[in-house]
Formats: structure tokens, C-alpha cells, sequence
């Protein structure tokens, strides 16, 4: 027996991811034959009138990959008269449901410090069993003996059929265009993830009770489609978990390291000329950036040569 002290600290991986600064354009050849480059706009939203505790959100949005388009560089320069009209949908989620996901993730401030009194090491192991199970309660999770971060299976997994209802309309958006194939699917939702808006989360809050948690600059897939933003890691999140309903949908979250500070999403389908993909365990995986309009497979040169070094880590769902 033995009565000693271990003091175990734990830091919050804090990511300040930035939005990809590609310029993206559509191209209109006027009479003297000059070419003029209009920007292409994101999208819009607004929330519409809550009522009986149900918050409600109009999004209304392109989707770029109907459009033809070529690449300059690190410029995407869309035809001006080609795609669909635009898209638009409501989405509505219980108040009590919203509030919820903000309550259940983040870490108390206050239980960053950990202090683990012991007498053997089987009650030490006890103790950082229990410590683990905390964590992930509240959706974080050990990346190494000092670091701490969001864990997004757990949010994926948590959020899923709150956004249910989301997925299947946008699923009846795709049958009313005719679209066939998991990769027009996909070009439905990641266009309208594309559409909120880019913005930095906080990387702590205040919940209604007082207290403040660390969520790493991080919101919740219910609170970005209804406030209508979010920033890269959010997106993806939203993304995930949209087709996490999916049954025939296969995603993964890649996550930059070691100075590549940047989150997106690989989906898994047949790569066509020019896209930019990885493999996993011999599956290709078509990379679609989400905090911009991208069409999918188009990939920023300066964040794909990070990719080449392999500068990041995979997280699977499903």
C-alpha cells in the first residue's frame, strides 16, 4: 500500500481552422469580348418564426456541381448560364432538442485540472477509467496523455437523428432534379452545407446554469443548421452527420496536423479525372471542401500538398 498525489493537467487541442481562400468565380464574356469575373454567392439563409417550441430556418442555395466550371490555378471559374435553379428548403428542429446538444457537449471549466488521489494502481486505473468516461459524456476524448479533444464520433453519433428530417428532404430535393447517383447526393448536401456561413466559434461557453465548458471551438451539428454557421470543423460535423442517415453512404472526417489546421470531408465514391482523393485501407475517398463553394474532388493546392505529406488524421463513421 502507498498514499501518494498525481497531478494529471489536461489541455484542449484549440484549432483555429480558416476558411479556404480560393477565389471562386463565373465568367461572363461581355460584347467587346472582355471577360468579366463575378464572385459566386454562397447562399443565404434566415430563421423564420418559431412556433409550438420548434425553431425553423429557410435556406435557399445553388448546387455548384451542376454547373460546368474550369480551373486557373487556385481559381474556380464557373460558366455564367449553366446549373439548376436554386434550391430551397425549411428546416425545423424542437427547441428542446437544439438546447439540448449546445448543454450535453463541452467540458466544466473547472474539471480541466484533474487531481487523482490513489493508494494502489489498481485504484489509480479506476480513477482514469471513470476520467474517460467523463470525457466522452461530454464528447471529448484522450488524443494523448496531455491533450484532450472533441471527440466527433460521439458528435456525429449524437446528432444523427436530429437531423433526420433534414436529410430526407434533401433527399426529396434530389429525386425532384432527377438526380440517380450517390454523387449528385452528395452534391445536394455538401452545397448546402457550403451555404451557412463561416464563422469561428468561441472556444468556450456559458451554459443557462452559470457555468462555463470548454468546447474547442466547436458547435454542435443542431445549433449550426439552425443559426445558419459555423466554421470548418463544424461544417464537417454537419455534413456527417446529415449522412450518417445514409445507408449507403460511407464518410470520413480528415483532421490537419502538425501546422495543417484545416477539418474536411473524404466520401467514398469512384474518383473521376481531376478529382483529388485518398485511400484508406485501399478505399478512395473524393476530399470536398466545405467552408467555400467547391465542387466535389476540387481541393486547394496549398491544403492538398499538406495532404501529400500526410499531415493529418482519419476519423471514420459508420
Amino acid at each position: 500500500m502507498r498514499g501518494c498525489l498525481t497531478l494529471i493537467g489536461l489541455i484542449v487541442l484549440i484549432v483555429y481552422f480558416t476558411p479556404d481562400d480560393w477565389l471562386v468565380v463565373e465568367e461572363d464574356a461581355g460584347g467587346d469580348g472582355v471577360t468579366a469575373e463575378r464572385p459566386i454567392p454562397k447562399g443565404r439563409s434566415k430563421q423564420v418564426s418559431s412556433k409550438g417550441g420548434t425553431l425553423s430556418r429557410r435556406y435557399v442555395w445553388s448546387d455548384i456541381n451542376r454547373r460546368k466550371f474550369k480551373l486557373s490555378g487556385d481559381k474556380i471559374i464557373y460558366q455564367r448560364g449553366t446549373g439548376d435553379p436554386p434550391l430551397e428548403m425549411v428546416v425545423n428542429l424542437p427547441k428542446a432538442r437544439v438546447d439540448h446538444a449546445i448543454e450535453s457537449f463541452g467540458v466544466p471549466k473547472e474539471r480541466m485540472q484533474f487531481s487523482i488521489s490513489y493508494r494502489t494502481q489498481a485504484e489509480l486505473e479506476k480513477k482514469r477509467r471513470a476520467r474517460e468516461r467523463f470525457l466522452k459524456s461530454r464528447g471529448f476524448t484522450r488524443l494523448d496523455e496531455q491533450k484532450i479533444g472533441p471527440d466527433y464520433a460521439w458528435i456525429v453519433d449524437t446528432s444523427r437523428k436530429d437531423l433526420l428530417q433534414t436529410m430526407r428532404k434533401l433527399q426529396r430535393l434530389a429525386i425532384s432534379r432527377d438526380y440517380t447517383t450517390m454523387r449528385e447526393l452528395y452534391g445536394v448536401i455538401a452545397s448546402f452545407v457550403q451555404s451557412l456561413k463561416y464563422v469561428i466559434p468561441p472556444n468556450t461557453r456559458t451554459l443557462p446554469n452559470g457555468s462555463t465548458v470548454v468546447t474547442s471551438g466547436l458547435n454542435m451539428p443542431q445549433e449550426a443548421l439552425i443559426t445558419g454557421k459555423g466554421d470548418c470543423d463544424t461544417v464537417s460535423m454537419l455534413f456527417a452527420g446529415l449522412t450518417a442517415n445514409l445507408k449507403t453512404a460511407k464518410v470520413i472526417l480528415v483532421v490537419g496536423e502538425r501546422g495543417f489546421d484545416h477539418a474536411f470531408v473524404g466520401v467514398r465514391a469512384v474518383p473521376r479525372p481531376g478529382d483529388r482523393y485518398i485511400s484508406v485501407r485501399g478505399v478512395k475517398y473524393i476530399l470536398i471542401e466545405l467552408t467555400n463553394m467547391f465542387p466535389i474532388g476540387v481541393f486547394p493546392s496549398k491544403n492538398w500538398k499538406s495532404v501529400q505529406r500526410n499531415m493529418y488524421r482519419i476519423i471514420p463513421f459508420g
